[in-house]
Parts: C-alpha cells; structure tokens; sequence
C-alpha cells in the first residue's frame, strides 16, 4: 500500500474504530445497573416534574433544573424509564464529538483525517465523564467554549455571532450544572475582558463582549424569573445551603493510589503544555516546574486537604497567567486552560474518581493546538506535545474504561440482545410496573439494570399497600452517619417523598435543623410507609473523619414506626397505629 493510499485509509479507520467505541460504550451505558443516588436523582426529579411538582419548591435540589426537566420531557415522549433518560445523554454524547469534529475541521483547519483521529481521541478522554450523571451540564458547558474558541480564532467571520451562541449555550450548561458553567463562562468572560489590553483586539471589543454576556445573562434571567415567587429558596437550595456545610459535605483528602497520581498528573497539565511553548532550557525548566507544582498540590492536599481547592485556585491561576504572557499564547488556548484551572476547583472539592475525570476533555483539548501553524514546533516536538497530551490523558480517560476491550464481545451478544428484547417493555409500560408485576426477571433488562432483589421485594411489599399518590420516606438505619442514600428506591417504587429534603447528604441533612424540619413534614404528611436500608460504607478518607450528625430522625422513625418486614439490608417499617 503507497503512501497515498494510506492517507486515503486512515480517515476510514479511524471512523470506524470511533463508531465501534461509542456504539460499545452506549450499549454498555444503556445496560449497565442502575447505582443507588446519583443517576437516580435525575430520574425521580424528573419524576416529581412529571407529577406537577416545582423544583426548589416542593423538592430540595443544590442544582438547576433543566436537567430535571429534559428528563421529564423524555419521560412524556418515550416512556418513565431510565432507558429513556440514557437515550437522551447518548444523543447528547454523540453531539458533542460531532460538534468536535466540526470545530477541528473550521477552526483549527485539520484534514478529515487527523480531525477523525483526535475525534476518536476525544470520545475516549470524555467517555470516562460520558456515564457520570453531572455529564450533560458537562456536555453542554464544553460545547458552550467550543463555540467560543470558534469566535475567538483569527480571522473568525462575525465572531460576536459565534460568542453570542457560546453565550447561549453556556448559560444552559449553567441551569443544568451551575459550577460548570460557571467555569466556563468565566474563563471566556476573563479572556474577553483581557482584550482590552492588546492593541490588536481592542477593535470591537465591547460588541464582543456584551455579545457573549448578555445572551448568559438571559437564560438566567430566565429561570430566575421562573422562580420569582422563591427567589429565597432558590438561593437556599444552590448557594446558601450548599455552601455553609460544604467543608463537612465534601471529603477533601486524596488518596496516594493510581487514580490519584494520575489526577496528579492532570493538574500539570497546562503547565507541561505551557512548557512546549518554550524553548531550549527554559522548557527543561517549565516541565521542571510544572513537576513541582504537581507535586505541591499533592503535598498540600494531605497535609491540609479543608484548603486546597482556594490555594489550588490563586496559585494555578497566578501561575497560568504568568506563564501565558511570558508564552505569548493565544487566546484559544488561554480559555482552555483559564477552563481547566477553574474546573480543578471540582475535582478538587473532592479527589475521587466520579469528580477528576470532568478536568479530562479539557487536557484532550489542548492535543489539536500541536498541529496550529503558529506553533513554531519542530516535528521531533510536535509528536513529544502529542505524546504528553496523551500520556496526561489516556491515564485518567482510558484506564478506567479498559474493560470496554475485555467485554466487547459480551456487549455484541448478551447485552445487545438484552436491550433489543427489553428495552421496548420499559418504555413502553415504565420501569415501576414492569417491577413491580410477578417475575420481573422475566425482562432481560430490568434484571441487567436493578439487581438488588431484596430492595425490590421491600419496594414490591410497601407498593401493594400504597396508592399511586402516597408519599413514602426512603433513608438509612443510622441517619447521623450518611455517606450514600438509597435514592433508586423512590425511583423503582414510583412514590413520591414524604419529605423535601430526600436527597440525604453528609454535612446537610445529618444537622439537627434539618432533621427537625424532616420529622415535621413525617407527620405533616402522614408518611405510612418506611423503607431503611443498612448504611454504606465510605471511602477510607471519609471513614477517617468519622463524622457524626445528630440522631433526631433515628429516635422519631424508632417511636413512630414499627418493623413490618426484612429483607437483607433493607427494612420496611410501618407507622405504629395504622
């Protein structure tokens, strides 16, 4: 095969190994079991929605409701199940790499070929977010700044056109994960307002600016107004309440294993790629650098984990934007990493796995500005910038998924065939009544997607003596020690909570105010129905804090409601007197 004709192929190949890894990485999505909170806390709000129920209101949610409602909207077009809330994100994955794919072939002027490859490279640095319940405020935020980085290349056509729908689209991002974009809209906003600095961005740059920020403003606006009525809530419920129990919510401490070095290495990032825009020894002495501040915020995360996120913050950002005047970099590449340094507060919040694989797309990002012709790179560095972009982002995308390869064949046969002969059953008739009717195995699906046989015969004991419109309470045996509550059981049930507040959180509903407003809307609502399920464990940092909440909700639920039934770890407790 000549040289032309591998040049022809490869655009091919690369095609069709990115339709195989999303196609795997979709079915397996679509089959993989249903976890016990986060997932589930966009089904059952989106449930509540459904119900005529109001977000903030009637329901305790820290986050927007858009994604809430882009649920519920599903529900009503395909049917209450979570196979109806997958589709939904699948589509919204295969958005974002195609609008990736977009923007390396206008933007950055990449043949098909290399645009298809770094397509195929971006599908396995975001896969690892792709499951991750937060991934549409991800999606819609990172789509938000490729729209941005567009109208902030040189010679952009009506750059104010292409911010305004950056605006648009990161304000969206923003009702459905307030952080995330927030963080995005402040690395644009930043940059934007930098332009008045340089003399060859000063032309138009009010326009540019009011361009990208009214449009934000707007969508919020709007949502704002939606809740005028609770404007106190809405701040309680995202700002307020979050915020003032944060330091005992989050756990703050990494942990010295392979996921956490490889967080590490993420965290150098930008300033390993600010080291390839140098030359000769002062790269030697930026990667230098960029090793020991890595390695210093590792130090500073053992040693005072309660203050990393705020010295991670000012010092990154100090630093970014040093290195980035010394570099003379562009603008593109300046919100990138102005992005990545603001999402580290995230990961930061706490170092696990679930929260550093949203800093992954944004080091995959940078990969494509190798090939920019500005970069005076020689081929021997190009493919070393190339190298480290993959080395700080496959470690941390990819190792995590490498059992995609493993269960490939599983995934083509027995899964597949699942989703084809369950998938239309739950749609159709919903999740709750195919559950709920004898022998749900009899569904492929359902027994791939819930597979805690003892929570459901405790759901299916509590639904047969509950209407459709009775509230239920789902907590722990021990409420004062929450890591993890169980709420896929409102979910499978299909009853609403009998309390605002049914997200259990630690640090939150643990404090003794909240649990007496809990205990009051018990009794206000005449709850019937309880449903317990032994406590999980936490990770080893969370278990060495060994927190304690009050006890209030345990001592009600004890002299309120009677054992009826046992089912492994779940109990159902009965109100004493019904």
């Amino acid at each position: 095969m000549d040289r032309v004709t591998r040049r022809r192929a490869l655009p091919w190949l690369f095609a069709l190994l990115l339709i195989a890894y999303v196609g795997l990485h979709v079915v397996q999505f679509l089959t993989m079991q249903l976890a016990l909170l986060d997932e589930p806390v966009n089904l059952v709000d989106a449930m509540l929605i459904q119900r005529g129920l109001r977000p903030h209101v009637d329901f305790w949610t820290m986050y927007p409701a858009l994604n809430y409602r882009l649920n519920a909207a599903a529900f009503g077009a395909l049917g209450p199940s979570v196979v109806a809330e997958r589709l939904v994100q699948a589509a919204i994955y295969v958005l974002l790499l195609a609008a990736w794919f977009l923007y390396l072939r206008r933007a950055r002027r990449l043949s098909t070929g290399a645009a298809t490859g770094w397509t195929l490279f971006a599908a396995v640095a975001i896969g690892a977010s792709f499951t991750n319940y937060s991934f549409n405020g991800l999606a819609f935020s990172f789509a938000g700044l490729l729209l941005a980085l567009v109208g902030l290349e040189r010679g952009t056509r009506r750059p104010a056109t292409w911010l305004a729908a950056a605006g648009v689209v990161v304000g969206i991002g923003a009702l459905t994960k307030l952080n995330f974009g927030g963080y995005v809209g402040l690395a644009v906003g930043v940059t934007l307002v930098l332009d008045v600095l340089h003399a060859e961005h000063r032309a138009g740059w009010f326009r540019r600016c009011c361009a990208f920020a009214v449009p934000v403003v707007i969508v919020l606006g709007v949502y704002a107004f939606r809740y005028r009525d609770a404007l106190a809530l809405l701040w309680d419920d995202m700002i307020a309440f979050p915020g003032e129990h944060l330091e005992q919510h989050r756990i703050l401490a990494l942990a010295l294993d392979p996921a956490g070095l490889a967080a590490a290495a993420a965290i150098a990032a930008p300033f390993v790629w600010i080291a390839l825009r140098r030359s000769g020894v002062a790269r030697l002495v930026a990667a230098g650098l960029a090793l020991l501040i890595g390695a210093g915020t590792l130090a500073v995360g053992i040693t005072s984990p309660s203050a990393l996120p705020r010295i991670f913050i000012v010092a990154a950002a100090a630093l970014v934007a040093w290195q980035c005047t010394r570099a003379r970099l562009g603008r593109p590449e300046f919100v990138v990493w102005l992005a990545f340094t603001l999402f580290g507060h995230y990961f930061l919040s706490r170092a696990d796995r679930f929260h550093y694989h949203a800093m992954v797309p944004f080091v995959a990002l940078l990969g494509p500005f190798v090939f920019d012709r500005g970069l005076a790179l020689r081929r021997a560095e190009r493919v070393l910038a190339v190298a480290l972009v993959a080395f700080l982002t496959l470690p941390v995308g990819a190792w995590d998924q490498r059992w995609l390869v493993r269960r490939a064949p599983a995934l083509v046969t027995d899964e597949l065939s699942a989703l084809r002969r369950g998938a239309s059953e739950l749609l159709s008739r919903g999740d709750t009544a195919v559950l709920m009717a004898p022998g749900p195995d009899a569904n492929p699906l359902a027994a791939r997607l819930f597979r805690d046989a003892d929570e459901i015969a405790a759901v299916r004991y509590v639904h047969e003596r509950t209407a459709a419109d009775d509230p239920i309470y789902v907590g722990l045996r021990d409420h004062a020690d929450v890591f993890m509550c169980p709420t896929r059981t409102y979910w499978i049930a299909g009853r609403r909570p009998g309390v605002r507040r049914h997200m259990l959180e630690p640090g939150m509903t643990t404090e003794p105010a909240i649990q007496r407003e809990m205990i009051a809307e018990l009794e206000r609502n005449r709850v019937r129905w309880v449903i317990l399920r032994e406590n999980l464990e936490g990770d080893p940092s969370y278990e060495a804090r060994a927190y304690r909440g009050a006890d209030r909700l345990d001592a009600h639920i004890r002299t309120h409601f009677r054992e009826a039934v046992s089912y492994g770890a779940w109990t159902v407790r009965r109100r004493v007197g019904d």
